[in-house]
């Protein structure tokens, strides 16, 4: 028997926190077009990239910046991208702090929702990683180290696949894939 799912969009998490990130925002680039015009190929980048409504593919912009293209030109220039690529980084983590420090109207709306697909092992597919879905659902039955007779989710497994903890790259600690529900 085939069990629920649930297929979220790109704007999931902005339709409970309206001042969350899309793929295609603005991430601040008048002003950091300001702070690299000493950049010539950092501004160049960024001025190509830049639509006419002030937004910016954020996933395009960084892809380019990291990984180059063969129109970009020269090496020299990796310096610039590095920078520029790191200016956006931060300014799109500061972005997800604030969402994640704002208060939402419909908070109790969106732990239902996740206290609903753990109880009802409900698989949830979305096009987005969306951190704020996956630390409601880890709440729902948060279980740190082991196994639990509940129902949980846990990144650990709940992707579907390992998700080995970022601490095993500094220090050894026995490592387990959750069997998690839902995926």
């Amino acid at each position: 028997m085939a069990g629920n799912v649930l297929v979220l969009g790109a704007g999931f998490t902005r339709a409970f926190f309206p001042t969350a990130p899309l793929m295609l925002d603005d991430f601040g680039v008048n002003e950091l077009l300001e702070r690299c015009s000493s950049l010539p190929a950092a501004a160049a980048v960024l001025r190509a990239e830049l639509r006419q409504d002030g937004q910016v593919n954020l996933e395009r912009l960084m892809t380019r910046l990291s990984t180059g293209m063969p129109y970009d030109g020269a090496s020299s220039t990796q310096a610039e991208y590095t920078w520029l690529l790191g200016q956006l980084k931060r300014a799109f983590a500061a972005r997800i702090a604030r969402v994640r420090d704002s208060t939402s109207t419909h908070e109790g709306t969106l732990d239902a929702l996740a206290r609903v697909c753990i109880d009802r092992d409900i698989t949830c597919i979305t096009f987005n990683y969306d951190d704020v879905f996956d630390e409601r659902l880890f709440n729902v039955h948060k279980v740190i180290d082991g196994y639990s007779d509940s129902a949980y989710w846990h990144p650990d497994g709940g992707y579907g696949f390992f998700c080995k903890p970022s601490s095993t790259v500094i220090a050894t600690e026995s490592m387990f894939m959750d069997n998690a529900s839902p995926l």
